[in-house]
């Protein structure tokens, strides 16, 4: 499983998501990304992805298919269960 974690230097919601991902990759098998997103600099990477605000999380599959994607600063827990599931 892969994880896209998009975010923002500036995002203080994003901040909050740094601590639960160390934990999640010491903990899960899972190559997590963290994408960096200006939005303002990447207003087509943005689109591409659907991505309409920060954080968003995107769990893809080994063929690279989308199986959830979440928005805003969710608890350990929602990202786990997803991991756990699939």
């Amino acid at each position: 499983m892969k994880v896209l974690k998009f975010y923002g230097t500036w995002c203080q919601p994003c901040k909050l998501l740094d601590p639960i991902f160390e934990e999640i990759e010491e903990n899960y098998d899972v190559d997590i990304k963290h994408v960096d997103v200006d939005d303002d600099a990447n207003a087509e990477l943005m689109t591409e992805h659907s991505i309409r605000s920060l954080p968003t999380v995107v769990f893809l599959d080994d063929d690279g298919e989308i199986i959830e994607t979440l928005v805003g600063t969710k608890k350990k827990r929602e990202y786990t269960q997803i991991i756990e599931n699939n």
